[in-house]
């Protein structure tokens, strides 16, 4: 019973001195619409930025408006919060403690706002009005624990803050040294004279040295003077990640050292220099934040770190190219004629893969450098326009049959037919479209047993570009990507129902052996894969129409875009009897082989385009002449390839065939 009424007269005492402080501290709030302002600050704690739903006069426009009409009467209270330690008070450590001690009488303690972080964010809110406040704040500053939670506070006073952001330079805390060099970047050239304490930490040891040298790149008035500098710590493997971002804010005057710097053989920097030229980083440079008092530096530095973290993945994988040759062609149009003889020199060095980026400068540059990238085009050894590759090496008597798939595949069990006689192999186009149909299931799983190229022809059968001279663009970059990757998961989940797939990736992967697995079975090689997934490294556009940006974006998903060899009629076997521009399949027929004696090379690494299937507007089906053609053309000596096997390493001189193999 002594027990029970101590612990009663605690828990009184406790309430009491809790009513009390409760009271004391709430009369020296301001108080606006008969809140006060902690009522306020909790509602910033339960209204999430961007929060739609919210009731207006919860929302944190509310907020701002509650915190900007008690302007400066607030400071003393919001200074008093955010200076308080991190953790529970003294009062609710005691309620907790005297709920641990007995079972009696349970203190109910209601969760704790985080008053310091609340207290931040409004002293952030109030920007430049929270001036006055500048003194305290800049002792919290140049203090370890609270410097991080203090910093946005001072970032939204702007140039005011500068003499605080300086004088953090040389604090012996290197968290305090770093936020100061991120709010000195943030404030740009207006943080001026702030340029010779930064140039101190340039030749200091340690990680602020290098961020030293992207902080400059935003707040000197002449940016030119950097250039040596920034040159020479890009080739320190230590610095250079940090010298190429500070060369790619300085846009046009350091772009051209970036490209000089690719011919650096160092891996570490070609992924700082190829993450600086990233094309989403160069946009994120040129453009302004968005919202407008985002935090650019800050965001830039995130974003450009995300960059290097890719481009070393695609390196890695020995994939550069999928994302140099766009970043490489867009950089073109803001370089100077001599700089871009250099970049095109870059992209010729991706062999076949840099032919998307040679077509793009070929398009956008005039006279000497337009002459160079068509050169340079000419000296591979495929036919190619607009950036797709129209015909292999011709030194060869090898042919890629190239067949699409829409809508209709009538043809499609004649031609495997016909190509299974000649042992031959074949290439098949086939847009999602066709291969979410159930009824055309059986004929791929067949196809893809019998070893042909299955690859993509876009989802939806998009038209991407318009007719027009030059065509231009009909659809956006996410469109297409979208468009193209989805029909690349369709193509993956055929390979997956193939049984024959399915059961190597069991035997290769280690699955279970079936408990009517023998010992004469058991020590059985196991064979490759089937050509999956992994394989469809060319793109043949829907309509056989595109332009050179349709080229650089497959280049950017790691494939090559192609087309039909020009020159025969194969590709009008779709056309139907009432249509004006029909052609009957005799004509085709005799197309072919007319080209085959006419051409010097005859049709020696010919992609033939031919069609699954016309539909019921064309009672003149070609596949019925389909077998007759293989007879021909073999007896003359003619091999029958996939597509990837025509362009294969012996000419590519690069990677490409490499993958696709």
């Amino acid at each position: 019973m002594k027990h029970r009424r101590r612990a009663y007269l605690l828990a009184g005492a406790m309430l009491i001195l809790a009513g009390w402080g409760l009271w004391s501290w709430q009369t020296r709030e301001p108080v606006y619409q008969g809140k006060r302002l902690s009522r306020w600050l909790a509602m910033l704690d339960s209204v999430p930025p961007g929060e739609e739903e919210t009731p207006p006069e919860r929302s944190r426009a509310a907020v701002s408006n509650a915190l900007t009409a008690m302007g400066t009467n607030a400071l003393p209270r919001l200074l008093q919060l955010v200076s308080r330690a991190p953790g529970d008070s003294w009062l609710r450590m005691g309620i907790d403690w005297v709920n641990g001690k007995q079972d009696w009488v349970r203190i109910p303690l209601r969760r704790q706002p985080p008053w310091p972080e609340l207290a931040a964010e409004a002293l952030r809110i109030l920007g430049t009005n929270a001036a006055p406040a500048l003194p305290r704040l800049t002792l919290l500053y140049h203090q370890e624990p609270t410097c991080p939670l203090v910093a946005p506070c001072l970032d939204a006073m702007g140039p005011v803050a500068l003499d605080c952001f300086i004088q953090g330079l040389t604090n012996a805390s290197s968290s305090v040294r770093t936020l100061s060099l991120f709010s000195l970047a943030e404030l740009g050239p207006s943080a001026s004279p702030a340029v010779p304490a930064v140039e101190a930490i340039t030749r200091e040891p340690g990680p602020a040295s290098g961020l030293a040298l992207e902080v400059l790149a935003r707040i000197d008035p002449e940016p030119t003077r950097l250039v040596p500098l920034l040159r020479e710590r890009l080739t320190d493997s230590n610095q250079c990640m940090q010298a190429a971002a500070a060369l790619a804010l300085l846009g046009s005057n350091g772009l051209p050292v970036l490209v000089h710097g690719l011919t650096n053989a160092q891996r570490q920097a070609r992924i700082a220099i190829l993450a600086a030229l990233d094309d989403t980083f160069q946009q994120a440079v040129r453009s302004p934040p968005d919202p407008p008092e985002a935090s650019g530096f800050r965001r830039l530095t995130c974003l450009y770190n995300l960059r290097a973290g890719l481009m070393a993945s695609v390196i890695y994988q020995s994939k550069e190219s999928c994302r140099a040759v766009p970043s490489l062609a867009r950089l073109i149009p803001r370089l100077s004629p001599s700089d871009q003889l250099l970049v095109l020199t870059n992209l010729a060095g991706y062999g076949v893969e840099g032919l998307p980026g040679l077509a793009f400068a070929a398009r956008e540059t005039e006279g000497p450098v337009r002459h160079t990238a068509e050169t340079l085009i000419a000296q591979l050894p495929f036919e190619s326009r607009q950036g797709a590759i129209l015909r292999g090496p011709t030194d060869r008597r090898r042919i890629a049959l190239v067949f699409t798939g829409h809508e209709y595949a009538e043809g499609g069990p004649a031609i495997l037919d016909a190509l299974e006689k000649h042992q031959a192999r074949a290439s098949f186009f086939l847009t999602g479209d066709f291969l979410s149909h159930s009824n055309h299931a059986a004929l791929v799983q067949r196809l893809i047993k019998a070893g042909h190229f299955l690859g993509p022809h876009s989802d939806k059968h998009l038209l991407y570009c318009s007719w027009d001279h030059p065509p231009n663009l009909l659809v956006t970059r996410p469109q297409f990507l979208a468009d193209l990757q989805e029909n690349q998961a369709k193509i993956q989940l055929h390979y997956f129902k193939s049984d024959e797939a399915a059961g190597l990736f069991a035997r290769r992967y280690g699955a279970p052996p079936s408990p009517a697995t023998t010992e004469s079975d058991a020590p059985q090689p196991i064979p490759p894969l089937p050509a999956g997934p992994q394989a469809a490294r060319f793109f043949l556009p829907p309509f056989e129409h595109y332009n050179e940006e349709i080229a650089l974006w497959t280049r950017e998903l790691g494939m090559t875009l192609i087309n039909f060899t020009p020159g025969t009629r194969s590709n009008a076997d779709y056309t139907g009897e009432a249509d004006r521009n029909f052609v009957p399949s005799s004509v085709i027929y005799d197309s072919i082989l007319a080209r085959e004696r006419q051409d010097p090379n005859g049709l020696n690494g010919f992609i033939l385009l031919l069609h699954l299937g016309a539909g019921p507007g064309r009672q003149d089906k070609f596949h019925t002449r389909f077998g007759g053609l293989l007879d021909v053309l073999a007896a003359k000596g003619y091999e029958f390839v996939r597509v990837d096997e025509l362009l294969d390493s012996d000419h590519t001189g690069g990677s490409m065939a490499a993958q696709t193999k």
